[in-house]
C-alpha cells in the first residue's frame, strides 16, 4: 500500500508540473507577441505627417505593453493559485486513483474466477456431515456442484456411512449426468448433480441403519419436477425410530403435498413390513411430475375432530396390537369420541425378516389440518406404555396450537421455499433442533 501511495503522489506532482511548464509557456508566447505587435505599431504608416505618426505609435506601444503586463500578470496570478491549490489537487487524485485500482483488481479476480469456472455455476463448499441429506437435495434441486469435506474427520470410524452412499446410489438412479468422488477416507465428498428425470420399475436396497422414510423423504421433494413420473421399489425398515415411518409418510406428508398443489399420482403401497435389526421391509412409491407448486395459508389449526391410528404387529402375538390400542384409547375417550385406531397383523411372508410393532396416530382438525404422533417398540417396552406414550406426544402437538407437527416442519418450509414468488404463511409450534439445523 505504502508503494501504490507513493507511486499515486509521484504521478500527480508530474502532473503538476507538466501544467505548470504549459502555462509559462503560454504566458511567454502572449508575451512575445504583445512586443511584436507593438513594434509593428512603431513603424511609420507613410513619409507625411511623421508627427502625427508617431505620437499614434507611442500610444499603441502604450496599449500593448499594457496588454501585455496583464497578460504576466494574469499568469503569475494563475501559477499562485495552482501552488495554493496542488495539496488538495494531489489528495483528490491519490484518492480517484486509489478507488480506480480497487476497481481494476476487483474486475480482475471476478474475471478470474468466471474464467476458472469456465462459465459454470460457482461450487459450493462445506464441512462436516451435518444435515448431509438436506445439502444433497437442494444441490440436485439448484443443479449447484457441492464440496463436503471433514466429513467426521476426528471420528474414530471417519467418512460416509452406509445409508449415505446408498442415499447417494439413488440420486444417481433418478438423474442423468450425476457425477459423484468420494477420496480413500471417505471424508471428502464431490457432488455434481445432474437432470432429475424419474424413472420407472426402478428397485433400491436400502441399509438398515436408517429406515425407508430417510430415502422416501428425499424422493418426495425431488421427484415432482422430474421430466417424468417416478415408480419405485425400496427395501429395507419400514419403522426405524430414527426415520418417519411409512404410515406417516401415507397419511400425513402426502396430504400435505397434496395442498401444495400436487393433483397426479401420489401413491404409497406397503408390500412387506420389516423391522430392527433385519428388515425385510418393502414398499411401492408412484410420483407424478408436477409443473409447479402452488402456495398454502395454513394459519387456522382449528378443533380436532377425529383420531385416526394404525397399530402394526409383525411375528409377534396379536394381543400385542390390541393392548397398544386399548391404552391409546383410554387416553383419548376423556376428550373426544371420535377414535378408531386400526389393528394390522402380519404373518407370513408379510412380516419381514424380524419381529416388531409399532402404533401411529393421527388427528385431522376442522380445517383440515393433520397432526401425528407414533413410537416404536422394542424388545423392554411394553405394549401399554407405548400406547399411553404416544397418546401423549400427540396430545402435546395438539396443544401447541400449530397446523403442521413437528416432524413434517423441515419438510414444509423446504416446499414454502420451492412455491413461485409469492407468500406462503404456516402456523408452526415450538421448533425443533432439526428444523432450526436445516
Amino acid at each position: 500500500n505504502q508503494e501504490i501511495h507513493q507511486s499515486i503522489m509521484h504521478r500527480a506532482k508530474k502532473r503538476r508540473t507538466t501544467s505548470t511548464n504549459k502555462k509559462k509557456k503560454i504566458d511567454g508566447a502572449r508575451f512575445h507577441q504583445a512586443r511584436r505587435e507593438a513594434t509593428a505599431g512603431v513603424a511609420p504608416s507613410s513619409s507625411a505627417s511623421s508627427s502625427s505618426s508617431s505620437s499614434s505609435s507611442s500610444n499603441a506601444l502604450d496599449k500593448h505593453t499594457a496588454a501585455a503586463l496583464a497578460a504576466a500578470a494574469d499568469g503569475s496570478r494563475r501559477k499562485v493559485e495552482s501552488k495554493r491549490s496542488g495539496s488538495k489537487f494531489s489528495m483528490s487524485q491519490s484518492s480517484l486513483s486509489t478507488s480506480s485500482l480497487k476497481r481494476k483488481r476487483k474486475t480482475k479476480s471476478s474475471s478470474s474466477s468466471s474464467s476458472s469456472s469456465g462459465g459454470k455455476s460457482a461450487q459450493t463448499e462445506l464441512f462436516g456431515s451435518t444435515m448431509l441429506r438436506h445439502r444433497l437435495i437442494l444441490a440436485t434441486l439448484t443443479g449447484r456442484p457441492l464440496v463436503v469435506k471433514e466429513i467426521r474427520a476426528l471420528d474414530d470410524n471417519p467418512g460416509l456411512r452406509d445409508f449415505e452412499a446408498s442415499l447417494l446410489r439413488l440420486l444417481d438412479k433418478i438423474t442423468n449426468g450425476t457425477a459423484i468422488r468420494i477420496n480413500e477416507t471417505g471424508t471428502t465428498l464431490r457432488f455434481r448433480p445432474g437432470v432429475i428425470v424419474g424413472g420407472k420399475y426402478l428397485e433400491h436396497k436400502c441399509p438398515t441403519s436408517r429406515g425407508l422414510g430417510y430415502y422416501i423423504e428425499a424422493l418426495l421433494c425431488l421427484a415432482p419436477f422430474a421430466k417424468g413420473d417416478l415408480s419405485i421399489t425400496l427395501k429395507g425398515v419400514t419403522n426405524h425410530p430414527l426415520d418417519t415411518s411409512v404410515d406417516l409418510l401415507r397419511t400425513v406428508t402426502m396430504p400435505l403435498m397434496k395442498q401444495f398443489g400436487m393433483e397426479g399420482t401420489l401413491e404409497l403401497k406397503i408390500v412387506t413390513r420389516g423391522a430392527l435389526p433385519l428388515g425385510g421391509g418393502e414398499v411401492q412409491l408412484n410420483i407424478a411430475a408436477t409443473k409447479e407448486l402452488k402456495t398454502v395459508h395454513l394459519l387456522q389449526p382449528g378443533k380436532v375432530k377425529r383420531v385416526r391410528g394404525v397399530a402394526f404387529t409383525a411375528k409377534v402375538s396379536p394381543q400385542i396390537g390390541n393392548r397398544m390400542v386399548s391404552s391409546a384409547r383410554f387416553v383419548f375417550n376423556h376428550y373426544i369420541p371420535d377414535v378408531y385406531i386400526y389393528s394390522d397383523h402380519y404373518k407370513g411372508k408379510q412380516c419381514g425378516l424380524s419381529p416388531g410393532y409399532s402404533i401411529s396416530l393421527v388427528a385431522q382438525s376442522t380445517t383440515d389440518c393433520v397432526l401425528s404422533a407414533e413410537c416404536n417398540g422394542t424388545g423392554d417396552s411394553l405394549p401399554e406404555d407405548l400406547g399411553k406414550l404416544a397418546a401423549n406426544v400427540l396430545c402435546e402437538e395438539i396443544a401447541g396450537g400449530a397446523c403442521v407437527d413437528s416432524a413434517h416442519q423441515w419438510f414444509v418450509l423446504l416446499l414454502m421455499t420451492l412455491t413461485p414468488e409469492d407468500v406462503s404463511r404456516v402456523r408452526f409450534g415450538k421448533l425443533t433442533k432439526h428444523t432450526y439445523v436445516s
